[in-house]
Parts: structure tokens; C-alpha cells; sequence
């Protein structure tokens, strides 16, 4: 799914962009990790541009991925067969797959302090668990999904009525407020009366993940794992600061929030051109 080689042919061809940045060392391999929601994928679609940008990115020897607060089963079905991923960080840095699918690190939520968490919830928030095996939400008492569930982009969900019907690990929570002022407040909430859990404010929406994880640890985990003293970062919203503080060059929108403006080094029209901009370095 993230790569159109096997990884006997993605080995050949790593050890032959070694040998060739040896022999040519004003060229050097650049990484982007980009956010999901807002910078890339924008309500369900993709900008031409920025495909087309992100392979010739990746055709010079570059590498481009995803930091996102998205789980796996929220970004799969959408780059399938569009978009080649070199690595994922997800679920707010709480799981870190390389270009294979292959799991470099994963954070789990204990369950009881998942469900604990949700229970503490005002009744017009919506939850949703993020798990090994997908995403899922919890029938209400009257029987009904959360109203939220209508408007999830390229998310599939699964629905469950009992707690111990819920399988597989759990990585995060994403709970969806229906304003921002709201989606503040209770990220606040969580924040100041969880110690073990970290909430991000993303819009209206807020991303939980274990104290500690965000979309700036994956990529610390990344820096070590690629063996690099940079990555490249682009992001939109709240959740992204973690990201633009960790990367260099971090860019950000001309729409996004002052307060993430100011934490990008870069502010760009699209996705395209900073890839054209880190192209030019």
C-alpha cells in the first residue's frame, strides 16, 4: 500500500541512492512530512498540484510522508493507489510506520483509562477510539451513533455498544466538539486532569494520544530512525505546532491561524510550492 516496490527492490534501490549521493555529495536527500487534514487532503480530495509535486519530489531521491493525528484506517483507503508514502506518523505520533507498513513505534492507551476519559465527557462531545484494528464509536444509550459520524472524511467506522466489544490496542481518541471555542476548553479539561494523556485542539475536532506522544515526538523518532539532523514540516492547524517546532523548513498557510503562523518559518500559498521551495534549497 505505501510503496510500489517489494523490499528486496526498495533495498536495491536505497543502496543505490547511497552510492550515488556518495559520489555526488552537493546532492542530498530531503525529507517532508506533511499534515493530513487541511494541508494535503481537503474535504475528501487531493490538489492535482501537490500530487504532481509530491513525485517529482520523490523521483529526485527525496522523501515525503504524513504526520497526522488521523489512525491508519483514516489515511489507507484515501492514498491508496494516489499517493506513495515513505512513512507515517499517526494518531498524534502514537504509531510510526515506515514505507512498507512496518511498525517503528507504537504508544498504546491503557483501556481503562480510555474508557475513563470517555465517560468523563459532556454528552454533545463525540468519541471515537482509535485501534489496531480501526476506528470505532460507541452506541448511545438511546441506540444512536454520535451525530458526528455523518460528517468523518474517508474514516470508515465500526460500531460497538458494550465496552468489551471493542478489540484490538488503542492508540487515541478523537473527539469532536462541534466549535472551537468548545474543542479548546476540553482539550484544556483533559490536559489539566489527565496526567497520562495529551489532547491537541485540531478545529473543531481534538486528537488524545498518551502524555508524551504528539506530531513533534514521531518526528524526533523519524530524525533517529533516518538518521537525519533535519526534516522538513507543513502543517495548518493547532495540533501541527509540535510538528512546525520540531521541522526545518516548517511552512504553513496564508489561511491558518496567526498563533500557527508564527511557529512557521515559511508561510506558503499550498503544498505545492513548498515542495517547490524545499526543491530549490
Amino acid at each position: 500500500m505505501f510503496s510500489q516496490y517489494n523490499d528486496k527492490q526498495y533495498r536495491i534501490l536505497f543502496v543505490r541512492k547511497l552510492k550515488k549521493r556518495k559520489r555526488r555529495r552537493t546532492v542530498s536527500m530531503k525529507v517532508l512530512a506533511s499534515d493530513f487534514d487541511g494541508t494535503l487532503f481537503f474535504k475528501g480530495q487531493f490538489k492535482s498540484e501537490d500530487l504532481k509535486q509530491i513525485r517529482t519530489f520523490q523521483k529526485q531521491g527525496h522523501q515525503f510522508g504524513l504526520c497526522t493525528g488521523r489512525p491508519l484506517s483514516g489515511v489507507a483507503a484515501a492514498v491508496q493507489g494516489r499517493l506513495r508514502c515513505d512513512f507515517m506518523i499517526l494518531s498524534s505520533g502514537a504509531l510510526i510506520l515506515d514505507h512498507a507498513g512496518r511498525t517503528l513505534y507504537k504508544a498504546c492507551l491503557d483501556r481503562e483509562m480510555a474508557f475513563r476519559l470517555s465517560g468523563s465527557l459532556d454528552k454533545e462531545i463525540d468519541f471515537y477510539y482509535q485501534t489496531s484494528e480501526g476506528t470505532f464509536c460507541q452506541r448511545r444509550d438511546d441506540g444512536q451513533i454520535p451525530p458526528s459520524a455523518s460528517i468523518l472524511t474517508a474514516i470508515p467506522y465500526r460500531v460497538f455498544s458494550q465496552l468489551d466489544e471493542l478489540p484490538g490496542e488503542i492508540f487515541g481518541l478523537s473527539l469532536y466538539a462541534a466549535t472551537e471555542d468548545r474543542a479548546r476548553l476540553e482539550a484544556d479539561r483533559i490536559n489539566r486532569t489527565f496526567a497520562e494523556l495529551e489532547a491537541f485542539q485540531n478545529e473543531v475536532w481534538i486528537d488524545v494520544a498518551r502524555r508524551g506522544c504528539s506530531k513533534g515526538f514521531g518526528i524526533e523518532l523519524l530524525k533517529r530512525h533516518l538518521q537525519l539532523k533535519t526534516i522538513a514540516g507543513i502543517g495548518d492547524s493547532y495540533n501541527d505546532i509540535p510538528l512546525l517546532r520540531s521541522t526545518s523548513p516548517s511552512f504553513t498557510f496564508h489561511t491558518s491561524p496567526s498563533s500557527v503562523r508564527q511557529e512557521a518559518q515559511i508561510v506558503v500559498s499550498s503544498l505545492a510550492e513548498a515542495l517547490e521551495r524545499l526543491m530549490e534549497k
